[in-house]
């Protein structure tokens, strides 16, 4: 299973969550689930604005958090009309390469002096669009694809300048990795937030029934740079098993707490990094960013502690009691199949 499906799996069943609640005192009522969610989506605004990436740069996340939002529902000349969900691609063709050619337009006007470029701008938007709208053709040849493309784009060139490393091919497939990571999993996060609210519609607290904002350009100007973490340094060693997932990973005890690169991301969020066989297992090379995921799906959907639950057991504090775990499993599991989503 992949860090995307999963986030696919998720998004599509909040709705449940929401309906009719018994009189119970202690149950959390429409409004505060509603509420909860609201803060979600806030704070991943807020996320964007104040927390450093991995390796990209404050500009590129926010645009990949709007081109995720951009491809479900804008994307109508090239995802939604260029490729049939049901078409079978000729043996041995690069969906990498055929989403290139796709009209994939940019939604947005960067700002003047940004980092904006060309190759990247269709790398990132090439990769975030398959994420949101075609994961059912994702594989591992998908996936070698993107990291070539991330490798040419131009995306690293900041840090093989930082560390002197454009021609390590060890450093780079790990830069590479963990850009794909980044990628992956700030989009994942936006797709959910979008499809969450309209879901919600008008019940979201947004009268018109839109998507609660992202940072604007302005705001991101005072966002603190990536922290390019080497990786090389990090690890004592890398994982890499395709009966496992089809990219690399490590665990935390696979860390150099001596390394230096080790004190840049704070330790609350190492001791958070999956543990084996949690399905974002390749997301703990954007460590942030993994522990951010974590925890919007637990206001999403379960808390790490529920999963372990009973299914007929749920926090309703948290949960409505008219609605078990059976009950989103069952939306979930139907969600995911209607999407072909490999969960």
């Amino acid at each position: 299973m992949t860090t995307y499906s999963y986030l696919y799996y998720l998004i599509s069943v909040n709705f449940l969550s929401i309906s009719h609640l018994s009189p119970n005192t202690n149950t959390m009522t429409p409004e505060q689930r509603i509420q909860g969610l609201q803060k979600a989506a806030n704070d991943f605004s807020t996320y964007l604005k104040t927390t450093p990436g991995t390796i990209l740069s404050p500009q590129l996340r926010l645009g990949i958090a709007i081109y995720a939002q951009d491809a479900l529902l804008n994307c109508k000349r090239g995802c939604h009309r260029a490729l049939n969900q049901a078409a079978c691609l000729r043996p041995g063709a690069s969906f990498y390469a055929y989403c290139l050619d796709m009209e994939h337009e940019p939604p947005f006007p960067m700002p003047p002096g940004s980092d904006r470029d060309v190759l990247i701008d269709a790398c990132l938007i090439n990769i975030v669009h398959a994420v949101v709208c075609h994961q059912n053709r994702l594989d591992g040849v998908w996936y070698r694809d993107a990291l070539k493309a991330i490798q040419k784009s131009g995306i690293l060139d900041g840090y093989t300048k930082e560390f002197c490393c454009e021609n390590d091919a060890n450093e780079l497939g790990l830069a590479s990795n963990a850009v794909f990571y980044e990628v992956v999993v700030l989009a994942a996060v936006s797709h959910g937030i979008q499809s969450m609210f309209l879901a919600l519609g008008s019940l979201g607290g947004m009268s018109d029934g839109s998507i609660p904002p992202l940072p604007s350009w302005d705001e991101m100007e005072h966002a603190p740079p990536p922290n390019n973490i080497r990786f090389s340094s990090l690890l004592k060693r890398v994982r890499q098993y395709e009966s496992e997932a089809h990219a690399p990973y490590f665990y935390n005890w696979d860390i150099n707490k001596r390394s230096s690169e080790y004190e840049l991301v704070e330790k609350e969020v190492w001791k958070k990094l999956p543990m084996p066989s949690k399905p974002n297992i390749c997301a703990s090379f954007s460590p942030r960013d993994n522990a951010m995921m974590f925890e919007f799906m637990g206001k999403l959907y379960l808390s790490q502690m529920e999963m372990v639950f009973d299914w007929n057991e749920l926090d309703t504090t948290k949960h409505c009691s008219s609605v078990t775990r059976f009950d989103i499993e069952t939306v979930a599991g139907a969600v995911a199949t209607a999407n072909n989503c490999d969960f």
